[in-house]
């Protein structure tokens, strides 16, 4: 695949047979699909992003009243805003029919920033999920069980495990110019781990931190129907802030689990011994932009239905209403004297 990260696979064109190589060819429109699909979600989640950083930015300087979002929030929309990075260049690819016309480093770094990115926002989300586990669970204590500053530092172990986890990918992705295919140039996977390596890497990324996020999202709507907390039913705060992070982890789950089990099925098809499959190939060429829409989808939630975004906004606007109607007012005093 031309511009997918190194756990992703490359299956657009591979070797096969004794006569050298063999090429999938794309399906009917799928080039301008992919071009039109990245392009979107580029154009959509940069600037959710920005502005969901922005916002949670001004909410902790200003520390006004209410619930502030904390480190995680900030820490989701900054892998968010690393993930969509790298899609102009696929989509420029992706309008030159795979073909990459950039330098190999622009293709090992678009190739590891969306790793990391990928990387980063399942485990925020898995931690985000054991904190709202851990406030449904404990309520009283878990102020002093998670205050700030050891959040804070949660979301930086969190971004150092991601940037470790993908650094394979600078020396696994590369260019390739096939011989059966003058004056094209692709970057691809230029080197393969062993399918169980793979599975296991694929496990460890994505199935283990998505089944944590279900179990703990699972368990925390099952305290919130009865038992120890049935009087706190009616805590308000609570049950948004639990179903906020509900909604971001179904977000999350809709947009990349087509993507993963298909990704899964090739790495155990590769486990088999089998040959790669070209309708397997481009069925993950087409969903991958579902996968990497988690970035709009992600802001779009926090922004329309948490509180504290709009409050911010409300307040900066309100702030800048009344300096401009302050400066007007002095003006005209001026001018008048």
């Amino acid at each position: 695949m031309a511009n997918s990260t190194e756990e992703y696979g490359d299956y657009y064109y591979y070797n096969g047979g004794d006569d050298g190589s063999h090429s999938c060819q794309p399906p009917p429109g799928a080039g301008d699909f992919l071009c039109t699909a990245y392009s979107l979600t580029f154009a959509l989640g940069l600037p959710a992003n920005l502005l969901l950083l922005l916002v949670a930015g001004a909410q902790a300087w200003q520390r006004g009243p209410g619930a502030a979002p904390g480190p995680f929030v900030p820490a989701l929309a900054l892998a968010d805003l690393i993930l969509v990075l790298p899609l102009p260049l696929w989509a420029d690819t992706w309008r030159r029919e795979g073909s990459w016309r950039f330098s190999e480093e622009a293709c090992r770094a678009g190739a590891y920033l969306a790793a990391a990115g990928a990387h980063a926002s399942v485990l925020l989300l898995a931690l985000t999920s054991l904190e709202r586990l851990l406030a449904a669970a404990r309520p009283g204590t878990h102020g002093r069980l998670r205050p700030r500053s050891r959040a804070l530092l949660l979301a930086l172990w969190v971004w150092a495990t991601a940037l470790i986890l993908a650094m394979p990918v600078l020396w696994r992705r590369g260019l390739e110019a096939p011989s059966s295919q003058q004056g094209a140039t692709y970057c691809t996977e230029t080197g393969t781990l062993p399918p169980g390596l793979s599975l296991a890497y694929w496990a460890g990324t994505f199935a283990l931190p998505l089944g944590l996020i279900l179990a703990c999202n699972w368990e925390v709507g099952r305290r919130l129907r009865g038992g120890p907390l049935q009087r706190r039913r009616r805590d308000r705060r609570m049950r948004r802030s639990v179903a906020l992070v509900r909604a971001v982890a179904a977000a999350f789950a809709a947009c990349w689990l087509p993507f993963r089990a298909l990704q899964a099925a090739g790495l155990a098809n590769r486990w088999r011994g089998g040959a790669p499959s070209c309708s397997l190939c481009w069925a993950q060429e087409v969903t991958a932009p579902l996968a990497f829409a988690s970035a709009v989808a992600n802001p779009t939630v926090y922004l329309l239905c948490a509180e504290w975004p709009r409050r911010t906004l409300g307040c900066l606007l309100a702030r800048r209403g009344s300096a401009e109607a302050t400066g007007t007012l002095h003006t005209s005093s001026v001018t008048l004297g």
